[in-house]
């Protein structure tokens, strides 16, 4: 079954507890958090997503876009169901990983379109979600990476090889025609930002994307 995690930053910063009435379809709302260092823009603060947390019953799928996570993993672990790092931000991955784990959330690791797989292979029976990014979040307004796919299918094969039970996160500019070669190469959640919230019905999108 496919899953849908709209990016709800994507919406009306002014009126976000709105924007989630019109996503209680979804399956998880996926918060990037974005620190100005590690992406060119700055998002938000553990204290916008906690505001949040009595809106719905919604998971909180937080993804931390920023240098040195462990510094600041404690403060996203009340508000969330799923915290995310990024395995090019810190030397100590098995050791952010377990912060998270032992805190009874599940963890997530996101790659960047240059990073390599073998960066997270010796990772994998710590992780319970593998994110390839299909966008740079390092660089501002990049298009789908076709080149990502190769990826996705990769990590497909070692989970399926392996007899592991991880979810593949595709997140980067996710639209129906994208999104369907994502879950062809055996991404099972969909992180799609503007095509959902910026759509005139949002709760619509999210059933196409996940009927793909």
């Amino acid at each position: 079954m496919i899953k849908i995690a709209p990016a709800i930053f994507s919406g009306n910063l002014s009126y976000l507890s709105k924007e989630i009435e019109k996503i209680s379809n979804a399956d998880l709302i996926h918060f990037d958090v974005m620190d100005g260092h590690f992406t060119p823009e700055i998002t938000c603060g553990k204290n916008t997503i906690a505001s949040l947390r009595n809106k719905t019953e919604l998971l909180f799928d937080v993804h931390l876009l920023i240098d040195n996570p462990l510094k600041h993993i404690k403060e996203f672990i009340t508000s969330s169901d799923i915290i995310t790092i990024h395995a090019e931000t810190t030397n100590n991955l098995s050791q952010a990983l377990s912060l998270i784990k032992e805190s009874g959330i599940k963890a997530g690791v996101a790659l960047n379109p240059s990073t390599p797989i073998s960066k997270i292979i010796s990772h994998l029976e710590e992780i319970d979600m593998i994110v390839i990014m299909t966008t740079d979040p390092t660089v501002s307004n990049e298009k789908f990476d076709t080149t990502t796919l190769s990826k996705i299918e990769e990590i497909r094969n070692i989970i399926i090889k392996g007899n592991l039970t991880l979810d593949i996160q595709a997140d980067g500019r996710i639209n129906i025609e994208n999104g369907k070669l994502a879950v062809k190469a055996g991404a099972n959640i969909l992180v799609a930002g503007s095509f959902v919230l910026k759509n005139n019905n949002p709760a619509q999108a999210i059933e196409e994307l996940r009927n793909l």
